[in-house]
């Protein structure tokens, strides 16, 4: 009998160490201050674009746009601008000006550090996506100024993209939809 209270023990443990390090877990607010939960995309594969607050960087959010528009009943798109990225020319302000401009319909963050060099400031959906202690599979740093974290319906991180400018490619599509 005490073995088997041991072993239930154990697994309640386990799953509460799941629970607290799961994607769903995670809270934020996006451009507008809504608070986002994670947990609204259980069941949905999840694709997190990260982004430099370059100029150049509303091309791809244009590009993500486009793309989420013909999937968006398959998958959640959460777009993360960055503001720690080495940047070249105008800055944009990711604020309302932006909304109106881009009218998304998906998720847009407000602009924060992508870098987990000071992981008190990064914002705290990258804090998961970046370290592999809290997603179980990755540790990786976001580099570049376009990079797509892919995580599947059962909340697993399974494929981070870097440098992908065309959501149409053959790549992107062929990842995207062999998602463990």
């Amino acid at each position: 009998m005490r073995a088997h209270s041991l072993l239930i023990c154990f697994l309640m443990f386990a799953m509460a160490a799941d629970a607290q390090n799961s994607v769903y877990s995670i809270s934020f607010n996006d451009l507008q201050g809504a608070t986002i939960s994670m947990n609204n995309y259980q069941g949905k594969k999840i694709v997190v674009a990260v982004c430099n607050t370059a100029a150049s960087a509303m091309v791809r959010l244009n590009s993500l746009k486009s793309w989420y528009q013909d999937n968006k009943d398959k998958y959640a798109l959460i777009v993360i601008p960055v503001s720690d990225l080495e940047q070249t020319g105008q800055q944009l302000d990711f604020g309302k000006q932006l909304l109106d401009t881009l009218k998304p319909g998906y998720v847009l963050t407000a602009a924060a550090k992508g870098r987990k060099t000071d992981a008190s400031s990064q914002h705290s959906l990258l804090q998961w996506l970046t370290d592999k202690n809290r997603n179980g599979r990755f540790d990786n740093d976001v580099e570049t100024a376009i990079q797509l974290f892919v995580i599947n319906e059962k909340g697993n991180l399974f494929a981070i993209m870097e440098n992908i400018t065309d959501l149409g490619s053959e790549l992107f599509r062929k990842v995207i939809n062999t998602a463990p």
